[in-house]
């Protein structure tokens, strides 16, 4: 049980680096979708 938490939290700053690390070098995309929240297929 105490195994869960440390592996969300261990996801969540891989994803969240990971995220800065694809939006800082992707200006481009960062000006056609201004919101990483929202998928670029949601929509469509």
């Amino acid at each position: 049980m105490g195994y869960l938490p440390i592996a969300i939290i261990h996801w969540s700053v891989t994803v969240f680096s990971s995220s800065i690390f694809y939006w800082q070098y992707s200006p481009s995309r960062v000006k056609l979708h201004p919101c990483p929240l929202t998928p670029s297929g949601s929509r469509s």
